[in-house]
């Protein structure tokens, strides 16, 4: 947990952050914690402040991805990172167009096994080459015009700009039966999902997703981020599914501009 604690508590100083009497400002989902940045004991023990995407949800599912929003642009991008803690630990950040909902940039660090890394102690998240990783990471961010802006995530539907938005989960079950699943050895039930956005009785598609070897069992909405900077939202959607390794809940993003795109 101390390994874990330190590297993230990293990252908002590095990314610009403004401290303010000694204390480093950090976005939790629902408020900001002023944290000390000395090396004290409670500095250490203080519990990561990830997005609880189960914090409108029915569902309390296990889950592997751990995910914070870093900055918004101007033009349609968000900046987020997701510590993986399945089969060791591995921190990937990402630059994610979200008007065309396309990955414009991805960097990830094995945490365990890069031998340009210490592994003899959580120290190693002070390394050079570690530095060198999340420093590389905001240079990106900023040539493409993201901002440090901290958002929340927020309950469905989307409530914004004398705006009302429902989003709808329509999820499609696999034509083979059980029996048929079981012989392919594919698990779960669901083969693709939609996800629609309404806006005074138009529609418009904002995500379809196919799935072939693995099927999910549950999909839901998690909520959605408003952009600070344009009126379009980023939707989350959680996908649980069983797995050889296990199962988890995985997390797709969807943009969805709030007046354009209707019929």
């Amino acid at each position: 947990m101390k390994k874990i604690t330190l590297l993230f508590l990293l990252l908002p100083v590095l990314f610009g952050c403004t401290p303010k009497n000694d204390t480093v400002q950090r976005a939790t989902v629902d408020r900001i914690c002023v944290l000390p940045v000395d090396d004290s004991p409670d500095f250490h023990d203080i519990e990561e402040a990830y997005v609880d995407f189960f914090k409108y949800s029915e569902f309390n599912l296990p889950t592997y991805s751990h995910i914070k929003i870093w900055g918004w642009s101007k033009d349609g991008k968000v900046a987020y990172s997701d510590y993986l803690s399945f089969e060791g630990e591995f921190l990937s950040v990402y630059i994610l167009d979200f008007i065309n909902d396309k990955i414009l940039w991805k960097n990830t660090l094995d945490l365990y096994r890069d031998p340009r890394l210490d592994e003899a102690s959580y120290d190693r998240f002070n390394g050079d080459y570690y530095l060198d990783f999340i420093n590389n990471y905001r240079k990106v961010c900023v040539q493409n015009g993201i901002e440090f802006v901290q958002t929340e995530l927020k309950k469905l539907p989307i409530r914004e700009n004398n705006q009302t938005v429902n989003i709808i989960l329509q999820k499609n079950e696999s034509p083979l039966t059980a029996l048929e699943r079981d012989d392919l050895m594919i698990y779960g039930k669901y083969d693709s999902y939609t996800v629609i956005a309404e806006n005074q009785g138009n529609r418009k598609t904002i995500q379809e997703k196919n799935f072939t070897a693995v099927y999910p069992d549950i999909l839901f909405l998690c909520g959605y981020f408003m952009s600070p900077f344009e009126n379009r939202a980023l939707i989350v959607t959680g996908v649980f599914a069983h797995r050889w390794e296990g199962s988890d809940v995985t997390y797709t993003f969807a943009g969805c501009h709030l007046s354009n795109g209707f019929k």
